[in-house]
């Protein structure tokens, strides 16, 4: 089940990348500060565990693409991907700090960092380094993702003893 899940893990951590903002006015014209405040939801929704909450921030179309695994299709199935990730005993992540790419209409956007990850799996601890891009599109005036890309990076290779 945990092998399973792995590729969805990685793919979680894309989108738990979600710069601190703090609730309040935002200009309505500033597209940054709007995206960042999505971040922060989703953030708490997935913390929270919950499969509405997270679908909230998630576009009707949505497509996750783990590595090593089938592509994850539509708000639900994605909502629910996360709501286990988010289960996994011990789930810690860190991320670089994001970098975001606005279109010139303003109202797609995709993000690019680094992610580091680990948690509790029955056969000991699992650890998971990568980048990875996700992409954001404003759908009824709200930041909504539409794609996540992760792309861990290669294991270490094997000592030679």
């Amino acid at each position: 089940m945990v092998r399973k899940l792995l590729p969805h893990v990685t793919t979680a951590l894309a989108l738990l990348t979600f710069g601190a903002c703090t609730a309040g006015s935002l200009p309505e014209n500033e597209p940054e500060p709007q995206l960042r405040a999505a971040h922060a939801g989703f953030y708490d929704a997935f913390y929270g565990g919950d499969p509405s909450e997270i679908a909230r921030y998630l576009a009707p179309q949505v497509i996750l693409m783990p590595p090593h695994a089938g592509t994850v299709r539509g708000r639900e199935a994605v909502a629910r991907t996360f709501a286990e990730i988010s289960a996994l005993p011990g789930l810690d992540f860190r991320v670089g700090e994001p970098v975001f790419v606005f279109g010139d209409a303003g109202d797609m956007a995709y993000e690019r960092a680094t992610y580091q990850m680990s948690f509790t799996s029955p056969q000991g601890p699992v650890h998971d380094a990568g980048d990875y891009v996700t992409v954001w599109k404003k759908v009824d005036g709200k930041w909504r993702v539409v794609a996540d890309v992760p792309s861990p990076n290669p294991p270490a290779p094997a000592s030679g003893g």
